[in-house]
Order: structure tokens, then sequence, then C-alpha cells
């Protein structure tokens, strides 16, 4: 195979290369979000099921959550999934760059009306954010419109479906690279098995741990990869070309599963205190005299 062929190309019919793309920002910021948004979800569950279960009433989960000191007839959430997501199209497509991102050549390239190889992965990610904007508007119509209960979960699961199609499809050339996108796809689809358990049974928490557990992976999976790829570590260093070097791509899921470990860790510290914070209302539940008792 020669040096040129399985390669993108420019529209100058340049070769674009083996580089990493996306740069460093491009990761940390959407691997800060997504640890948010899971955050978010987490707390927001807990603070949920020691609301319902201090009320004796049976947890039910939600595909979105109300913010504190929200009132939640303002859903903020969808109109964050709205909003964002066309700032970060923009920012793939057009904002911040020389000219508009095309998906085609421009006539007066030599590669007129080929794809742009150096656009391919803007559009993979605009794709991505536009899933998600489809899934704000659906809250918005099962908050306001009273839509098809289930609506928001569904809509949801294919944001995310979609999301880990385009980030699995999008093979690498360099291994290390390949492997750092196929972990990522593992973490998505790990979050639409979560969002369909739930549909499936609301009333768990464990499903919702599944969520926001994928979720949080997520964030931390693509913080992760903004130091494997950016910070010049020698451990990392695949060599120029991405395959002088085998060790960092095997040790890549290493460091996958130990973020799996972590996760599970924050969940389940999570929790803890509200599950002793409900055993000592159980506690005084059982302890309190009863006021019947008492005038008889």
């Amino acid at each position: 195979m020669s040096e040129a062929e399985g390669n993108l190309w420019h529209c100058d019919s340049v070769p674009v290369g083996n580089a990493v793309s996306g740069g460093k920002a491009g990761h940390i910021l959407p691997g800060l979000l997504l640890f948010a948004w899971g955050t978010h979800w987490l707390f927001a569950s807990e603070v949920e099921y020691y609301r319902l279960n201090k009320l004796g009433l049976t947890y039910t989960s939600k595909p979105y959550h109300t913010w504190p000191k929200v009132p939640a007839r303002w859903p903020i959430e969808p109109a964050v999934k709205v909003m964002f997501p066309f700032l970060a199209i923009l920012a793939e497509l057009w904002l911040g760059h020389e000219r508009y991102h095309a998906l085609y050549c421009p006539e007066r390239y030599s590669r007129y009306d080929h794809f742009d190889g150096d656009h391919i992965n803007n559009w993979n990610h605009a794709a991505m954010y536009f899933s998600f904007i489809a899934s704000g508007v659906a809250d918005f119509a099962e908050h306001y419109l009273n839509a098809v209960p289930g609506t928001s979960y569904c809509c949801l699961s294919v944001a995310f479906a979609a999301e880990a199609l385009l980030m699995g499809l999008h093979s690498k050339p360099r291994p290390l690279d390949n492997i750092q996108h196929q972990l990522l796809t593992g973490a998505m689809l790990g979050t639409v098995v979560g969002m369909v358990s739930e549909l499936v049974n609301p009333h768990s928490l464990l499903c919702s741990w599944l969520r926001c557990g994928f979720m949080l992976l997520q964030g931390i999976w693509f913080l992760c990869i903004a130091h494997i790829s950016f910070d010049h570590s020698p451990a990392w260093d695949d060599g120029p070309d991405g395959f002088h070097d085998a060790a960092p791509a095997m040790s890549a899921p290493l460091l996958f599963a130990a973020m799996c470990l972590l996760v599970l860790l924050a969940l389940l510290l999570a929790h803890l205190p509200v599950a002793l914070a409900l055993r000592m209302h159980r506690r005084r539940a059982v302890t309190l005299p009863d006021p019947q008792m008492d005038a008889d």
C-alpha cells in the first residue's frame, strides 16, 4: 500500500495525513460538559430518590431534571440541549474558521465536487450535535404539548445511539487513536442501554445509575483522550506515523478500565449519604410515639 492510499484529501489534492484531529480544547470542552451533565443527572436522581422514599412513595426516574431553585415549569435542561449543540454546530462549521467548512470542495479546486477530507470530522461532529437538538425539542413537546409518554427517553436514546454510530464508524488510521474512539463508542452505547433500561424499568435507581455512570465515563474519557493525544507524554508516544510503538494502544484499555472503577466508586459514594439519611429517617419514624396512643 502506498503512503497516500487510504488517506483523506484536501481540496488541492494534498493528503490530510494521519494527524490526530479535534485539538485539545475540542476534547476538553465536550468532556467537561458531559461530566457536568452526568453529575447533574446523578445529583438530581439521588435527591428525587430521597424525597420520594421519605414520603413513602416509589422512586420514578425522569428523562431530564429540573435545576435547583428553578421552577419545574421552566425546563432548563431541554433548553440547554437545544442551545449548546446549536452553538457547537456553528463552531464546527463556521465560527472561528477562515471560511465555512463546506462538505464538498469548491469549484476553484482540483478536487471540485469531491468530499473535503479536511472537513469530514467537522460534519460528523455537527451531525451528532443535531441529534441532541432534536432530543431537546422532543423534551419541550412532552413538557408543553403532552406528547406520548416516553418520547423524551426515546429521542435521547436515539441521540446517543447516533453519537455512538458516528463516533464508532469514523475509524482512524493510527491504532492508538482508533482504540480511544472505540472505547468512547462503548461508553456512548452504555448510555443508550441506561436510557432504555430506565424506560423499561422507571422505578429502579440502578437503571438511573447506569445512565449516569456511562455519561460520567464519557466525560472522563474525553478528558483522558485530551491528555493522551495532545500533552505529548512520552508514555503515550506512538511515533510520528502512529505505528512505531504498540504499547500505548495496548495500555489505553487499562486506563479505561481504571476510569470505569472510578465511576463506580463515585456512584456508591454519591448514594452513601442518601442511604444513611433514609436509614436515620426510618429509625426516627419507628421510635416516635403514636399521638393516638398518648391521647388514650
